[in-house]
């Protein structure tokens, strides 16, 4: 079934972030993260700095209080294949001193604990941070983070990573200002969800989180995981987020022919929540449990999903809305409970590129639908598959 709505007049982008609410959020991800940097044992395990620069060898193994670093001059902290560590990595800028931490391949970091941080990296005043992880991090906790990065007004974040794996917290967290976020993934990230601070269960956990006032990009070519079984606490705050989590006030674009898997109740495979544009591309997106999208966005701009194969076991396969802008969805394939595709614009026209299209309908009452076009202007739909 194909339903197509010409709309004359829309309305406010649903789930929007307002700038009070984005606010709120950015202030308590980084007052968590700061209370957080605060509570290490030690410092200059690895010798004092030369020329910017510290490196830490396999030596100080395992360097039972983790390494860590503080500093008001711009610093790279170099982690030599063969080091391990049970107590995390952490750089920290303060005045816009900028700091960079990089893990050869053959390192690895090991956390655990409430909050517990594998490498961290953090900036104050405009400083940047820099992660380029090809070491293994692994974290275990409440609120624990493989990486994590915070950056203030515009400094920038960059992170590349090869293998992150947290149970308890996000895989990849990332807070920042106005500054640009780039993150790359090219191995296996996985965030698992944990027992809660009570055993209650109730950790929301995804494999890329950013929130941010400036523009995101994300580049993934590997595997994004997240495991449920993730839970719903009847006051709505805590649900599993899922792969891919972003929410910004700056153009967003996720690109790469990665793959993004996700379990557990409203475990959201590509979640975006934009304040320009947003352009999304993947190969597949699959998603497992109630509730649990495959792939959604929303801005005020153009929006544009191309996604090669995507499955959605018990919600919807994709959904892209833009406020003022056009609406682009184009896909190979989509298998999902209740509809395929959704597209909607208040002013502009959306184009859907279709491909194969399963609904399963599985659950009593439900009825299957393959698209759903609400457009202001022009309606387009090219279908190349089986509906």
């Amino acid at each position: 079934m194909i339903e197509i709505v010409r709309r004359g007049r829309g309305r406010a982008a649903r789930g929007g972030l307002s700038p009070k609410s984005s606010t709120a959020l950015r202030g308590a991800a980084g007052a968590l993260m700061l209370a957080s940097a605060g509570a290490a044992q030690a410092q200059n395990e690895c010798g004092l700095p030369e020329d910017g620069i510290v490196v830490c060898t396999p030596d100080g193994n395992p360097y039972p209080t983790g390494i860590t670093y503080s500093t008001a001059e711009d610093l790279l902290l170099r982690i030599e294949s063969g080091v391990a560590t049970s107590r995390g990595v952490r750089n920290d800028g303060a005045g816009g001193a900028s700091v960079a931490i990089e893990l050869e391949a053959g390192s690895i970091v090991i956390n655990s604990g409430l909050f517990a941080q594998g490498v961290s990296g953090f900036a104050d005043a405009g400083g940047d941070v820099r992660i380029d992880s090809a070491g293994e991090i692994w974290t275990n906790g409440f609120l624990a983070a493989g990486i994590r990065a915070l950056a203030r007004e515009d400094g920038s974040i960059t992170i590349r990573a090869a293998h992150v794996d947290s149970t308890g917290g996000n895989g990849i967290s990332v807070g920042g200002a106005n500054g640009p976020v780039f993150v790359e993934t090219y191995g296996h990230v996985r965030a698992t969800d944990g027992d809660g601070l009570f055993g209650d269960g109730l950790s929301s956990v995804a494999g890329i989180f950013v929130n941010t006032d400036g523009a995101v990009e994300v580049v993934n070519s590997g595997l994004i995981e997240q495991i449920g079984p993730g839970s719903f606490d009847p006051n709505g705050s805590y649900i599993t987020m899922g792969g891919i989590s972003i929410r910004a006030f700056g153009d967003v674009v996720i690109a790469g022919d990665g793959i993004v898997e996700t379990s557990g109740w409203g475990a959201t495979g590509i979640a975006v929540n934009g304040g320009g544009t947003a352009s999304l591309r993947q190969a597949s997106v699959t998603t497992h449990g109630e509730a649990a999208q495959a792939v959604g966005a929303a801005a005020p701009g153009d929006v544009s999903i191309d996604i090669d194969q995507v499955t959605s076991d018990l919600s919807i396969g994709i959904s892209g809305f833009s406020r003022d802008g056009h609406v682009r969805i184009r896909f190979d394939s989509v298998s999902a409970e209740s509809l395929g595709a959704y597209g909607e614009t208040a002013t502009g026209s959306v184009w859907v590129e279709a491909g194969d299209v399963t609904t399963t309908a599985s659950r009593t009452g439900l009825i299957g639908l393959a698209i759903q076009i609400q457009a202001g202007e022009v309606a387009d739909l090219a279908v190349g598959g089986a509906m």
